[in-house]
């Protein structure tokens, strides 16, 4: 189904940013040089943990923040299909990440694309360890989702709890 197609590359593209936020709070924080994700996050979240910065929130706000700077410059970016990522925005520990489908009006796009993404994007996001760790520290991820017209079609929001919840 094309809609699994574009939220697969949807995913990706925050995991690779997710990945970006937490390389580089990890490499500023701990000089942990390449530690991006994966096994090193553990031993870096505890490395960049300054007493100045002793919650889990300081810490993510800061890499999503870092993130964010770096991201704005590169958008927007066309995705697969008509859906095209332009926006990212932190509010805290919660990213955001806007997308627009460009071919069709919100009006086109039926309940079902919602649900559809919500299950594969938990698939593909919530399948990731190291995202996984960024969830438990307190992060979500909030995936907006507007027609060309501007409308709003849905939001999916990801965290420690959609993750461990059944479908």
């Amino acid at each position: 189904m094309a809609w699994k197609k574009i939220t697969l590359a949807v995913g990706a593209t925050a995991l690779s940013i997710c990945a970006l936020a937490v390389g580089l709070a990890m490499k500023g924080a701990s000089h942990v040089a390449g530690a991006v994700v994966g096994a090193g996050l553990e031993v870096g979240v505890k490395q960049a943990m300054a007493p100045v910065e002793n919650s889990n929130a300081t810490f993510l706000n800061k890499a999503f923040l870092q993130m964010q700077e770096q991201t704005k410059p590169t958008l927007p970016q066309q995705m697969e299909g008509d859906l095209v990522f332009f926006d990212v925005s932190v509010d805290g520990t919660m990213v955001t990440y806007r997308y627009r489908h460009t071919d069709h009006p919100a009006a086109f796009y039926g309940p079902n694309l919602v649900a559809d993404q919500r299950v594969t994007l938990k698939s593909s996001v919530c399948g990731q360890p190291q995202i996984l760790k960024v969830f438990n520290m307190g992060a979500s991820f909030r995936f907006v989702y507007s027609g060309n017209d501007g409308k709003h079609v849905g939001v999916v929001t990801l965290d420690a709890r959609a993750c461990s919840a059944t479908s």
